[in-house]
């Protein structure tokens, strides 16, 4: 129990989600500990998700997304641009939606201006199609996508984060191993609605 409770404790001083996905939401130490006592749903499972990285490197790949993130936020040029920033191992990746094409040249150039950065990719993809409905399509199959994660007994990493682009799933994140790759795109690519899956997944 000791064991369990610390590391619960260290996350929650240092300001760190430990949700999957972008709900900024964490969860109570007394709800966490309670879960451990009773023992673990699968739904409990994939919320204190575990993540492949130290806690040293996730301070680090936050430090940098947010750095990058401002960078992209203060730009001239770059209005209308709404865009996801994900880092993970000092690998940097930009997801959503560009208004026009020069952008995405830009905000790599940006991001890739941020010392500390050792790559950045993107998938962007144009502001050219949409509306409300496409949008909430989009969090529909995002949702679909994750619950089909915490269901999914062979699955043996959890902290990977999920977005939706006009039906597009992106998948990021560190994994455990190429079978949770290769099982995390086929769970997605299964989805209803699904257009296609791009995976930025990597093994610790």
């Amino acid at each position: 129990m000791i064991g369990l409770i610390k590391p619960l404790l260290l996350w929650t001083a240092l300001g760190l989600t430990i949700l999957v996905g972008s709900s900024g939401c964490a969860i109570p130490i007394a709800a966490a500990v309670g879960a451990a006592q009773a023992g673990s749903t699968a739904k409990d499972a994939y919320s204190v998700a575990q993540d492949e990285r130290s806690v040293g490197t996730i301070l680090a790949d936050k430090a940098l997304a947010t750095t990058v993130k401002a960078k992209l936020l203060g730009a001239e040029g770059l209005k209308g641009f709404d865009v996801s920033v994900y880092c993970f191992r000092s690998h940097v990746y930009l997801v959503g939606i560009k208004e026009k094409e020069e952008d995405e040249e830009k905000a790599l150039a940006l991001a890739k201006s941020v010392s500390g950065v050792k790559s950045v990719s993107a998938y962007l993809l144009s502001k050219d199609e949409g509306g409300v409905g496409r949008f909430v399509d989009d969090s529909s199959i995002t949702t679909k996508v994750k619950s089909g994660y915490i269901a999914d007994g062979a699955m043996k990493s959890t902290q990977i984060e999920v977005e939706t682009i006009k039906g597009n799933v992106v998948l990021l994140g560190v994994v455990s191993s190429g079978q949770d790759i290769s099982r995390a795109v086929e769970l997605a690519s299964q989805v209803k609605g699904v257009k296609g899956v791009k995976s930025f997944l990597s093994v610790k």
